[in-house]
């Protein structure tokens, strides 16, 4: 029970977290500066990269980290560059323009994304509740966006 309820525990904390950031962007951005997306993306990716860093050396102290091959590297930089900043900066600019519900909303498109490139790079079978999942998924996200259209009307 008690490593169910840590794990429990950091799930709240994770989704506390991404609501106050998805909310500081909207502040930020809303600024007389007015921070760009951007800037705010690499801002949060270094506090990140701050806080990260000392799991990081505890985690590697007893033993030393492979050596990528190019594979892994380009898959690094894949990730970085593509599912890491671009969609970040998209999603700032999502906060900036609809606000961070509506802009929130669009991170359950993850998934659908995920499944369609396993289909699309890997040739991976896509059956029938997936596609309701996904179909469920947009009408989701559609709601969402009426209602935050409604909201702001």
């Amino acid at each position: 029970f008690e490593h169910r309820a840590i794990g429990d525990g950091m799930i709240i904390l994770a989704a506390l977290m991404w609501a106050a950031t998805s909310n500081l962007t909207k502040i930020l951005m809303s600024l007389d500066r007015g921070y760009s997306a951007l800037e705010i993306v690499i801002w949060y990716s270094f506090v990140g990269w701050l806080m990260l860093t000392p799991w990081m050396i505890f985690e590697i102290w007893g033993s030393p980290l492979p050596e990528p091959t190019r594979m892994e590297w380009a898959t690094i930089a894949y990730l970085g560059i593509l599912s890491t900043v671009i969609s970040y900066v998209w999603f700032a600019r999502g906060i900036e323009i609809v606000g961070p519900t509506a802009a929130s909303s669009y991170v359950f498109l993850v998934p659908v994304f995920g499944v369609l490139s396993g289909w699309s790079l890997l040739g991976e079978e896509v059956g029938a509740s997936m596609a309701i999942g996904f179909l469920l998924i947009v009408m989701g996200v559609r709601e969402v966006q009426r209602e935050s259209d409604r909201v702001a009307g």
